[in-house]
Protein backbone atom coordinates (compact mmCIF):
# COMPACT_ATOMS: atom_id res chain seq x y z
CA UNK A 1 0.00 0.00 0.00
CA UNK A 2 1.68 3.32 -0.82
CA UNK A 3 1.35 6.22 1.33
CA UNK A 4 1.80 9.95 0.18
CA UNK A 5 4.07 12.29 2.31
CA UNK A 6 3.73 15.13 0.27
CA UNK A 7 1.70 18.17 1.63
CA UNK A 8 0.03 18.70 -1.50
CA UNK A 9 -2.39 18.16 -3.22
CA UNK A 10 -4.10 19.35 -0.25
CA UNK A 11 -4.22 22.25 2.15
CA UNK A 12 -2.31 22.57 5.13
CA UNK A 13 -3.60 23.53 8.43
CA UNK A 14 -2.92 27.18 9.57
CA UNK A 15 -1.51 26.27 12.85
CA UNK A 16 1.07 23.99 10.36
CA UNK A 17 1.27 26.97 7.77
CA UNK A 18 2.33 29.56 11.24
CA UNK A 19 4.76 27.02 12.28
CA UNK A 20 6.44 27.10 9.29
CA UNK A 21 6.24 30.63 8.86
CA UNK A 22 7.66 30.81 12.61
CA UNK A 23 10.68 28.57 11.99
CA UNK A 24 11.61 29.54 8.50
CA UNK A 25 14.63 32.03 9.76
CA UNK A 26 14.92 29.98 13.30
CA UNK A 27 14.58 26.46 13.77
CA UNK A 28 13.98 25.81 17.17
CA UNK A 29 16.15 29.04 18.57
CA UNK A 30 19.17 27.87 16.15
CA UNK A 31 19.39 31.08 14.52
CA UNK A 32 19.02 29.51 11.32
CA UNK A 33 16.92 27.92 9.01
CA UNK A 34 16.13 24.08 8.70
CA UNK A 35 17.97 24.16 5.23
CA UNK A 36 20.62 26.51 5.97
CA UNK A 37 21.99 23.82 8.73
CA UNK A 38 24.20 20.80 8.02
CA UNK A 39 22.93 17.78 7.53
CA UNK A 40 25.23 16.43 10.40
CA UNK A 41 23.73 18.80 13.47
CA UNK A 42 22.15 17.40 16.37
CA UNK A 43 19.71 19.88 15.30
CA UNK A 44 18.74 18.32 11.54
CA UNK A 45 19.55 14.38 13.20
CA UNK A 46 16.82 15.42 15.90
CA UNK A 47 14.77 15.91 13.22
CA UNK A 48 15.50 13.08 11.50
CA UNK A 49 15.06 10.72 14.66
CA UNK A 50 11.87 12.59 15.70
CA UNK A 51 10.45 12.08 12.01
CA UNK A 52 11.25 8.15 12.09
CA UNK A 53 9.32 8.26 15.52
CA UNK A 54 6.17 9.45 14.31
CA UNK A 55 6.14 7.22 11.18
CA UNK A 56 7.15 4.37 13.18
CA UNK A 57 4.01 5.34 15.39
CA UNK A 58 1.81 6.10 12.24
CA UNK A 59 2.07 2.87 10.57
CA UNK A 60 2.56 0.63 13.33
CA UNK A 61 5.93 -0.24 12.60
CA UNK A 62 8.18 -2.29 15.31
CA UNK A 63 10.94 -0.32 17.09
CA UNK A 64 13.36 -2.02 15.14
CA UNK A 65 11.61 -1.55 11.68
CA UNK A 66 14.06 0.69 9.35
CA UNK A 67 12.77 3.60 8.00
CA UNK A 68 14.47 5.28 4.74
CA UNK A 69 14.42 9.01 3.86
CA UNK A 70 15.88 8.86 1.09
CA UNK A 71 16.69 12.34 -1.39
CA UNK A 72 15.21 13.25 -4.20
CA UNK A 73 17.05 14.89 -6.99
CA UNK A 74 15.19 16.99 -9.83
CA UNK A 75 16.73 17.18 -13.45
CA UNK A 76 15.96 19.63 -15.90
CA UNK A 77 17.17 19.11 -19.51
CA UNK A 78 17.47 22.25 -21.26
CA UNK A 79 16.52 22.39 -24.76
Amino acid sequence: MPYNFYAGPCKLPESVIERIRNEFTDYRGSGMSVMEISHRALPVLDLLERTQEKIRRLMGLAIDDDVLLLQEEAHCNSA
